[in-house]
């Protein structure tokens, strides 16, 4: 709906250094995303000290029982964007406060479920009901307040349903009650709201935070370092959502919207290959459809890890590599491990690494030509019971079945096997080389997982890819 905060300004604390950090550029959703340590919760706490009237804290640690509780109602109406422990990653009134959010919504508005004000009541239930779409949510001005339809009481939803359930209420409530009393552009932080959940419910809490900011003019501030719910964000939000990377020791951060790049390398760390390159097994980000067929080959025989990505050209990959290494930048520590690597042809160039930061995804690039010249070496020869010499014979002899291509095949002892180009001819030499019909795809890839890397095959990959993708 609408963009009422586009910078905040905060002082930094003192482990932190002096002076102020700056956030701009935020948009309706803005996504703090860092590793454990980098600020986060410190750095949203200090956002809502520094704008005590325009922004609401909600604890990453939710306790407490779904009562009413008098004093902490009156602490909610004399000052409805604070309340007890919102300084704290534990706030053990927190579900207390829900309560509280729903008696002051009907105080706002008076007890009737549809009459104006809007927003009703229904329209309220509704919108907390897609987080947990299974149960059926009801909200009453008199006692218990909440309450889900068929469970004896919400101490029996599990702790993952409860937090996803309360952080819908508050927020709803909080949306409902500002437009109600006509003081709507203000700021909601939700410090870690992952907490607890199964990956299924952050697609829930995705699609519940679109639906609240297509409603209401509010902002919302979110902290993560969760991959599938960054992934979910950037699916349902789109233009309305932007990330930004934490780094406390700096003066200024921007935030930036999802570009196609973070938003399908979010799906892919999404989908848990980020256990990956944690876990010493690296992203592995390849040109195009040919490479990513070789490079996924090579995984399954066991001998090598990897997680293949295609990037579709050597400018793409390095657009995704700039991303991830914003991504590793602000979720893990540089401990001199790499955790990814671009494989370029090698007739396409590396940038600088003072250009173009490398310190979690390496950019290599092959001695040879491009991966087809890999065909033609001694060791993938010989796994089709050719040597060179032969294969050279038995091109030849069949040049004449190929028409316009004959004259090319019928030249082929005069190719560089290293750096010339044989992309038109990759198909026909597969026909007529290889017995089994092996797509060549297939068959570097089956060479490449088997090893050993050594000979002619490590000279055409280049000391830099035998040495950090296959160890030899």
């Amino acid at each position: 709906m609408g963009i009422n905060f586009t910078e905040l300004i905060v002082p930094k604390p003192s482990h932190f250094g002096s002076g102020n950090l700056r956030f701009s550029q935020l948009n309706q959703l803005t996504v703090v995303f860092g590793k454990n340590g980098s600020g986060k919760s410190l750095y949203l706490r200090q956002i809502k000290n520094s704008y005590p009237e325009d922004v609401v804290y909600n604890n990453p640690e939710k306790g407490g029982q779904f009562s009413h509780n008098s004093t902490i109602q009156q602490e909610i109406n004399e000052k409805p964007l604070g309340g007890r422990n919102r300084d704290k990653d534990l706030n053990d009134y927190y579900y207390t406060q829900v309560i509280g959010r729903i008696t002051n919504f009907f105080i706002s508005r008076g007890a009737s479920r549809k009459e104006n004000p809007s927003p009703n009541v229904e329209e309220i239930e509704e919108i907390i009901g897609c987080l947990l779409p299974e149960l059926e949510i009801k909200l009453d001005a008199k006692p218990p307040y909440l309450k889900v339809v068929g469970r004896p009481n919400l101490m029996s939803l599990s702790s993952g349903e409860r937090s996803l359930l309360s952080i819908g209420v508050e927020v709803a409530l909080l949306a409902g009650t500002f437009r109600i009393e006509e003081n709507e552009k203000k700021i909601i932080i939700l410090d870690e709201p992952d907490n607890h959940l199964h990956p299924d419910f952050h697609y829930n809490l995705a699609f519940f935070i679109n639906k609240i900011l297509s409603m209401f003019e509010i902002q919302i501030i979110l902290a993560t370092h969760s991959m599938t719910l960054l992934a979910a964000i950037g699916g349902q939000l789109k233009e309305k959502a932007s990330i930004l990377f934490m780094k406390p020791d700096v003066e200024s951060l921007q935030a930036k919207k999802f570009s196609k790049y973070q938003l399908e390398i979010s799906r892919l760390l999404g989908g848990h290959a980020l256990l990956g390159p944690l876990m010493d097994s690296p992203i592995v980000l390849v040109e195009g459809d040919d490479d990513f067929r070789v490079w996924s080959q090579i995984p399954r025989h066991g001998n090598f890890l990897m997680s293949v990505f295609p990037c579709g050209g050597g400018e793409e990959c390095k657009k995704y590599q700039k991303v991830l290494e914003e991504i590793f930048d602000s979720m893990t520590d540089q401990n001199g491990s790499k955790k990814g690597f671009v494989v370029l042809d090698g007739d396409k160039s590396i940038p600088e690494e003072n250009s173009t930061p490398q310190s979690y995804i390496k950019i290599l690039k092959l001695s040879c030509h491009e991966l087809e010249n890999l065909y033609l070496t001694d060791e993938v020869l010989q796994s089709m019971d050719l040597s060179w010499e032969a294969a050279k014979d038995l091109i030849k002899k069949k040049a004449t079945d190929y028409g316009e291509k004959k004259e090319t095949l019928s030249n082929i002892g005069s190719i560089d096997r290293k750096n010339d180009d044989i992309k038109a001819i990759i198909n026909e030499l597969q026909n007529i080389l290889d017995k089994k019909r092996l797509h060549w795809t297939l068959r570097i890839g089956k060479f490449l997982g088997n090893g050993p890397i050594n000979g002619q095959i490590k000279e055409f990959l280049g000391e830099s890819i035998a040495r950090e993708l296959f160890d030899s």
